[in-house]
């Protein structure tokens, strides 16, 4: 005797177009297209700010470049001045007269030093 296998039963299932499927796929569509539309108006816009002509684009870097040569120059006078004035502090401090140095050393120098001299 031959035995039966089960085989089972799957149900079928039918696709039943939604009434609102037209619609939704519409507004998709036209949402799509308005975003579009703007991505492409922000684009222009984009483009009408950060374009500039080849000689505005000359023009503003003569014009940084002047502000910085300004900012940083100075005539060889103001220059030597101002070598001059640090030149001068630095030997004010720095200098001492032969007898300040004497007894600089002296102070400096250690009690049995002095009196192995004497």
């Amino acid at each position: 005797m031959l035995s039966r296998q089960s085989i089972p039963i799957i149900p079928a299932i039918f696709e039943i177009d939604s009434p609102f499927e037209k619609e939704i796929e519409q507004q998709y569509d036209l949402v799509s297209t308005e975003t579009d539309t703007l991505l492409d108006d922000k684009a222009v816009k984009t483009e009408l700010i950060d374009s500039y002509s080849k000689t505005e684009d000359d023009a503003l870097l003569f014009l940084k470049d002047n502000v910085v040569d300004i900012a940083d120059s100075y005539s060889k006078t103001e220059d030597d001045a101002f070598l001059l004035l640090k030149a001068d502090k630095s030997e004010l401090i720095d200098s001492y007269s032969r007898t300040e140095d004497d007894a600089l050393l002296l102070l400096k120098a250690n009690v049995t030093d002095i009196r192995r001299e004497l």
